[in-house]
């Protein structure tokens, strides 16, 4: 996610930008959010995480998390650059904080 934002710099500000005015666009958003979603929440339930997770919950928190993240840090420029080792570095440190919210240690991790 984080490196097609760093690829598609320009369609990631067109595409956000559009998405706030083209009810079509903002669909499209929402099913591909909604995927990703799902896709978090599977790799929450097949965890076995913390009981007091609410895997859905935890997937929209943990995805709108990562989706502001790659906004304002790619696409607004906040972060420190948009080489590979910029989105080698934020990946590693997502991981880590999305991890650790769920009750788990990296080497604990399902791979």
């Amino acid at each position: 996610y984080l490196s097609d934002h760093v690829e598609h710099l320009e369609l990631a500000k067109v595409w956000h930008d559009a998405a706030t005015i083209d009810p079509e666009i903002a669909e499209t958003r929402r099913r591909e959010r909604a995927r990703r979603q799902a896709r978090v929440r599977q790799g929450i339930e097949a965890a076995a995480t913390r009981p007091d997770i609410d895997p859905e919950i935890a997937a929209a928190a943990l995805t709108a998390m990562l989706e502001e993240f790659a906004q304002r840090w790619f696409v607004e420029a906040e972060g420190p650059g948009r080489r590979a080792q910029d989105v080698v570095a934020a990946s590693e440190t997502l991981a880590a904080l999305w991890l650790a919210a769920i009750g788990l240690q990296p080497d604990t991790a399902i791979r």
